[in-house]
């Protein structure tokens, strides 16, 4: 597959500004988005589609297995979604040659592999690693392929470092599968996502301390990220 990547362009293209960065935890249903001030850049993931985001930038990369209803069988909706400025869709770039049959799609990848025919998108290669012991972010994701590690928000998140963020605020970032997602989807439950997500998350607090120390991470309602990352209120965004 022939994709390259998209991120050259994007080098501090967002320099100094506060980014609102949602995950698809529950508590994501309790935050108010019409707070959040025009001037602050939002990124989202994956089916944070159905909220009323104002999404910036959204990045997309599907769970494994595949679960038809999470994405085939509203792929019309995913087709039509425009951000404000780029959606991002991930090329899987692991082995896995299982399939299952969707209808009316015939045999679709397991591996949460998406269609490569979105509207308005612009496609990048990850690849897995797994549970690794150490942080596997890069400061310059514009060469190679990037890291995919336990879920589409490190990658989203290192494209927002990239980008020149200086304060980032977490939303729904819940890091807990016990209520699944926001959409009820408990896949990360059955695959034991949440302690995975949570060691990951303090690897990658001690790199960006290490390699942008002056960011700002911060997390709103935390639950799993709880003493990890300074809690802030949404009055604080701005």
């Amino acid at each position: 597959m022939n994709i390259e990547n998209p991120f050259a362009s994007y080098k501090e293209k967002h320099l100094g500004e506060t980014v609102v960065f949602y995950g698809s935890g529950p508590t994501i249903l309790s935050f108010d988005p019409t707070v959040v001030p025009d001037n602050v850049l939002k990124i989202g993931t994956n089916d944070q589609i159905f909220l009323n985001l104002d999404l910036d930038y959204w990045f997309m990369g599907d769970a494994m297995p595949q679960i038809p209803s999470k994405f085939y069988d509203r792929f019309k909706e995913y087709d039509d979604f425009l951000p404000k400025y780029q959606k991002f869709v991930r090329y899987c770039n692991w082995k896995d040659d299982r399939d299952i049959f969707v209808h009316p799609w015939g045999k679709v990848p397991r591996n949460g592999q998406l269609p490569l025919n979105m509207k308005n998108t612009k496609y990048y290669i990850a690849d897995s690693d797994g549970n690794p012991s150490e942080c596997k972010f890069k400061k310059d994701i514009s060469i190679g392929n990037l890291s995919c590690v336990a879920s589409i928000s490190f990658e989203a998140l290192q494209f927002a470092l990239y980008a020149g963020a200086k304060k980032i605020f977490l939303v729904g970032h819940d890091s807990d599968y016990t209520n699944g997602t926001f959409r009820g989807y408990k896949i990360g439950l059955s695959q034991g996502a949440g302690p995975c997500l949570i060691n990951y998350w303090k690897l990658v607090k001690i790199w960006v301390s290490e390699n942008y120390p002056d960011v700002e991470i911060s997390s709103i309602n935390p639950v799993g990220l709880r003493g990890i990352f300074p809690e802030a209120k949404i009055e604080n965004i701005g």
